[in-house]
């Protein structure tokens, strides 16, 4: 007699695929047979019993399979279903700090940003400021290996306070080469 047993992520019979850090529900079911069902993770077991559910989330990127094994007993035939959880490296999170408004009378301008990853402040490459001032086009202004604080000063080449209206964002690249911006002010 064979067994029925199901395998589910997130509610799919498939391979699925999740960013780092999310929550990923992976159930495993025996609906016909008279044995526990073992549930494994790249080959180790995370689970023994009839109905199983693992509620996970991953640190890194990589592809993980999950199998789940009805083992042969004297009354049913052994079966077994494997799906490929693939994890991808979610994109840096890219904050504005200072300056809050875009008129400036000054000659010199600091703008602060927060960035962070999954995978940690180390994991992200660079950030870049791109400013527009007085609608002339995005320009690139700069270009830094991020830190926990990050402030990055434009000077204006004039000796005067002058009034520019300037509109910024900061782009961050993470060794992935996944990219994120901030909302422009």
């Amino acid at each position: 007699i064979n067994s029925n047993l199901s395998l589910l992520i997130n509610g799919t019979a498939n391979n699925y695929t999740v960013n780092v850090l999310e929550n990923i529900n992976i159930t495993a079911i025996r609906t016909e047979g008279e044995s526990d069902i073992n549930l494994y993770r790249n080959s180790s077991l995370i689970s023994s019993g009839i109905s199983l559910e693992n509620i996970t989330s991953y640190n890194h990127s990589g592809t993980y399979n999950i199998t789940a094994i009805y083992p042969t007993t004297q009354n049913y035939t052994g079966y077994s279903i494997t799906y490929i959880i693939t994890v991808n490296n979610a994109p840096p999170t890219v904050t504005l700090n200072t300056p809050l408004h875009t008129e400036f009378k000054r000659n010199t301008f600091n703008f602060q940003y927060q960035v962070s990853d999954p995978n940690g402040i180390l994991d992200v490459q660079n950030c870049t400021l791109y400013k527009n001032v007085n609608e002339t086009g995005w320009v690139m202004h700069n270009s830094t290996k991020p830190n926990s604080t990050n402030n990055i000063e434009y000077y204006v080449n004039s000796s005067k306070n002058i009034t520019e209206d300037v509109e910024w964002y900061v782009n961050c690249t993470d060794n992935s080469g996944l990219t994120s911006n901030s909302s422009a002010r």
